[in-house]
């Protein structure tokens, strides 16, 4: 009973929302109740490359302006999580 109680509130809930929001709603619900993740959308190739291009220029001006300014730049690096041995080996050859 419970869970049809809640249901419902979740749905009374959810029918004041905006259409986009009860759309993401609806998914987000058959996704829990059915296991799958919810899939994300694909960009365009042309603006996935327009955005990797302005990724470069906005790193190659921060690097500019560190030069400039004399200051520590903190370089991310890759996760320290790594899966296999050969994988290990590689990282430890580099450290």
């Amino acid at each position: 009973m419970w869970d049809r109680l809640k249901d419902s509130v979740e749905d009374i809930a959810a029918s004041s929302l905006s259409s986009r929001d009860k759309r993401k709603h609806i998914q987000e619900k058959t996704a829990r109740l059915s296991g799958h993740a919810i899939v994300k959308p694909k960009a365009p190739f042309k603006i996935l490359k327009g955005m990797r291009e302005k990724a470069k220029i906005r790193t190659k001006r921060a690097k500019e302006e560190s030069r400039i300014s004399d200051s520590v730049v903190v370089v991310k690096t890759g996760s320290i999580a790594v899966g296999t041995k050969t994988k290990r080996a590689k990282r430890a050859k580099r450290i």
